[in-house]
């Protein structure tokens, strides 16, 4: 019996920029802020500053992190040892 091995392949681009991860990084610094201000909390708006601070340089690592994929050459060749394993594979049934 024969097992198959299967491959994914994922293509991004522009994995870097999310939109998500920009508004969520605002709200989080801005909202306990506002609500300090709302309600008159000094104790408030400066756990929304630290918060903040601490919010954006999490962000910065996130986005500081080196990129783990390949480039389209690296792509390419693995894309061509796929396709050999594949051929070979079949060959060898």
């Amino acid at each position: 019996m024969t097992q198959e091995q299967k491959t994914v392949i994922e293509i991004k681009t522009n994995q870097k920029f999310k939109p998500l991860r920009v508004v969520s990084v605002i709200l989080m610094m801005t909202s306990p802020i506002c609500l300090g201000i709302a309600t008159g909390s000094s104790a408030m708006q400066w756990a929304g500053f630290v918060l903040g601070g601490i919010s954006v340089v999490a962000a910065a690592a996130a986005f500081g992190r080196t990129n783990t994929g390949l480039t389209i050459e690296q792509a390419r060749a693995r894309l061509d040892e796929i396709e050999q394993d594949e051929i070979s594979a079949k060959e060898g049934k």
